[in-house]
C-alpha cells in the first residue's frame, strides 16, 4: 500500500499542484534572468556613450590647456 489509503489508486504522472509549481518555477526563474539581463545592458556602456564620453573628455582637456 505504500501509506495510500485503502481503495485509492496511484496515478502515473504529475498532479495539478505539481504542475502549478513547476509553472511558478518557471515564470520566476525566467523573470530572474530577465531582470539579470536588463541589469548588465544598464551597467554596460553603449558605443555611443563611450563616443559622447570621449568628446566630453577632449573638451574638457582643451579648455585646460587654453
Amino acid at each position: 500500500m505504500n501509506g495510500a489509503m485503502p481503495g485509492s489508486q496511484i496515478k502515473d504522472g504529475m498532479r495539478i499542484s505539481d504542475k502549478i509549481k513547476l509553472a511558478i518555477d518557471i515564470i520566476f526563474g525566467l523573470l530572474i534572468v530577465l531582470e539579470v539581463y536588463r541589469i548588465f545592458r544598464l551597467f554596460r556602456p553603449t558605443k555611443k556613450k563611450l563616443a559622447k564620453l570621449l568628446a566630453k573628455a577632449e573638451k574638457k582637456a582643451q579648455k585646460k590647456q587654453m
